[in-house]
């Protein structure tokens, strides 16, 4: 059984190498944009401005995804009695007994990353998912989008 400290480790490191694969694209971005003709030499090329909007967006990506970072490194290793932001569950589809694995984040979500050869997701709680099972317990079952969902096990 996965436990949510090993989770939680990975949900971030994943945080960590996206902070960084940001950094490193924002700085090229940065770079293509300063090195890019200006309006001023060919009236017709916008990438100097493509690539300006680019970073800006880029930016803006990694100061949230550095805020999830923040938040993700301050929640518990408690476990939980219902989904709520902080708990690591797992549910189940009753027809197809395929499972799903999510880590319940402040911000962000999205991302997934491999814990003992499992899949997890982090999910953020304003997901239309998350709304549907917060505060459900252990054996609680919700549906979703014509699925009917068992929660096994919350952490």
């Amino acid at each position: 059984m996965l436990k949510k400290r090993k989770v939680l480790e990975a949900c971030i490191k994943t945080y960590e190498e996206k902070i960084e694969n940001l950094k490193q694209s924002l700085e090229r971005t940065k770079r293509g944009a300063m090195d890019a003709i200006s309006s001023r030499k060919s009236w017709s090329d916008t990438t100097k401005f493509q690539e300006s909007n680019l970073a800006l967006a880029l930016e803006k990506c990694l100061i949230q995804s550095q805020n999830a970072l923040s938040l993700l490194k301050a929640l518990p290793l408690t476990d939980f009695s219902t989904i709520s932001v902080g708990c690591f569950f797992i549910i189940r589809d009753i027809i197809t007994n395929e499972t799903a694995n999510y880590l319940l984040i402040h911000e962000g979500g999205g991302d997934s990353f491999d814990v003992d050869g499992e899949k997890i997701m982090s999910i953020s709680a304003g997901v239309p998912l998350t709304t549907v099972l917060m505060g459900k317990k252990k054996g609680d079952k919700a549906t979703f989008k014509d699925r009917v969902l068992e929660i096994i096990e919350i952490q």
